[in-house]
């Protein structure tokens, strides 16, 4: 029996609908998640275009890849209020031409922005509001021919500047940059300057609180929120082992930023659950177990990159205890064998809907069995 007949459930990022993600097994239904982010979002298509996506829709994202992932973001604004950057302060000679006809904008219309210079010392402007902590500008940019090198400073509440220089090619391209909050204002400021006569495109400029950029959040005339993505799916305990089973997920962190994210197996508490974890340490993948209230397992392991696609696994067993694979190998175990009761729901959170598994996830098993040290190292092979 090959590991596609053994799974209980598998999750890909396939067929959807408004509030659902269908699994490939079973195809009863039974296995079917629940979407839930109550604010439009965009993705990036498979034609390579930023496109909007409706409430509760699942993101079926291909940013970078040819193979689609499914995204799942937390809570961000877009706190400067006109991603065109209309509005934005600008010196006499500068000219700024909204929805030009010149090229098409990353989504596909004509809605960049062409700002044109007559003097490498001319800049557009603009003040946002920031609290203190992490704030992360981003902004695609790209030239009609050639290659044009630009600057652009983001100061923060404390007058200290970051500064970037990016070289704008004739495609577009995303680029971000991260400062810190730490004074007792609450506004920032970002500069574009030219550096040099002629004309560049900018499109969907986004500041918002947090140490990385997340998915384009457009603006027109005030802040948006985008709502974090939620995925879940109660009532299975059919489909997960109660005694012994195995977790697999292939994802990738959207950022190493020591922050926690979770997907579980639980009964529906933070008492009895099966979690993987990117850990609040730096590039670590973890695997901690709670029965009745109390951690009984918690193994670490350290990965080069948590933003790089992995293969990971939890085998459980009450009488060969815990594993945690991670690309082809056993990374470390427990003789624990104790299992929480009652699981019943996977979800892409701590168990009971929150600490949400930001990250993009290319699929997702539950087996009812303890597969083998072979299988186990198939599984988790990339």
């Amino acid at each position: 029996m090959s590991l596609l007949d053994k799974a209980s459930l598998i999750v890909t990022p396939n067929a959807y609908k408004a509030s659902k993600l269908y699994s490939v097994i079973p195809s009863s239904g039974t296995g079917d998640m629940t979407v839930v982010r109550a604010t439009t979002a965009t993705r990036v298509n498979s034609a390579g275009l930023i496109e909007s996506v409706a409430v509760n829709v699942p993101r079926i994202d291909y940013t970078n890849e040819s193979c689609p992932s499914l995204l799942l973001e937390v809570q961000r604004t877009n706190l400067n209020s006109t991603s065109n950057l209309s509005g934005w302060g600008s010196l006499p000679t500068t000219i700024r031409t909204y929805n030009t006809t010149d090229l098409l904008s990353p989504d596909g219309t004509n809605n960049a922005t062409k700002i044109q210079s007559t003097l490498i010392t001319e800049d557009v402007s603009n003040v946002i509001t920031v609290a203190n902590g992490a704030v992360t500008f981003s902004f695609y940019g790209r030239v009609l021919s050639g290659t044009k090198t630009i600057q652009v400073d983001v100061r923060n509440n404390s007058g200290t500047i970051v500064t970037l220089s990016p070289t704008l090619t004739t495609q577009w391209q995303r680029f971000t940059i991260t400062n810190l909050n730490s004074g007792t204002g609450s506004s920032g400021a970002v500069w574009f300057y030219p550096n040099s006569i002629g004309n560049i495109y900018i499109y969907g400029a986004q500041m918002e609180q947090g140490a990385y950029a997340t998915s384009l959040i457009p603006t027109v005339a005030s802040t948006v929120t985008r709502n974090a993505d939620a995925i879940s799916k109660t009532g299975i305990s059919s489909l997960i082992g109660q005694t012994e089973g195995v977790l697999f997920i292939e994802s990738a962190a959207l950022a190493n930023d020591f922050t926690s994210r979770i997907i579980s197996i639980s009964d529906g508490t933070l008492n009895n659950r099966i979690i993987i974890n990117y850990s609040t340490s730096s590039n670590t993948i973890q695997l901690n177990v709670f029965s009745g209230g109390t951690a009984i397992t918690l193994i670490n392991y350290v990965v080069s990159d948590t933003t790089q696609f992995a293969k990971i696994a939890v085998r459980y067993s009450n009488t060969l205890g815990y594993s945690l694979w991670v690309n082809g190998v056993n990374r470390g175990s427990s003789v624990s064998t104790t299992i929480p009761a009652s699981m019943s729901r996977l979800g892409f959170d701590n168990g009971s809907g929150g600490t949400f598994f930001v990250s993009k996830i290319k699929q997702v098993n539950l087996y009812k069995i303890a597969l083998s040290n072979t299988e186990m190292a198939t599984l988790t092979t990339l």
